[in-house]
């Protein structure tokens, strides 16, 4: 279920970092975790519970919009590409880091990240 580091980077878009609370609905459970980073096709985030890999889920989040305080919300699905088990020091908090290839990212998703690539 969980995957050891790999140092290959796969990575097609450049990842922004982020510290927005993320919620992943899993069959009928809930894991609710604090995103790392995102890009156009992604999403990691630290979290309590772990979670099997190449699982199809849904993930709800939330971004800003440019200079204001109204946050846009997202809902995607997506696949569970990884899951880390973070006990063991490898970082910067306990836990499991989870990452999640999002399926057909919106126009509007795509926007706000170029917004917060500039800033």
């Amino acid at each position: 279920m969980l995957e050891t580091l790999n140092t290959v980077e796969k990575r097609q878009f450049k990842r922004i970092p982020s510290n927005r609370p993320i919620v992943l609905l899993i069959k009928d459970k809930h894991i609710y975790g604090n995103m790392t980073d995102l890009s156009r096709n992604g999403v990691g985030f630290m979290s309590d519970l772990d979670a099997p890999i190449d699982e199809k889920v849904e993930v709800h989040f939330d971004l800003p919009q440019g200079n204001n305080l109204d946050a846009q919300s997202f809902q995607f699905k997506a696949k569970i590409v990884h899951c880390i088990d973070c006990h063991d020091g490898y970082c910067t908090h306990n836990g499991f880091h989870i990452g999640v290839r999002l399926e057909l990212p919106d126009k509007r998703y795509g926007e706000i990240l170029e917004q917060l690539a500039i800033s």
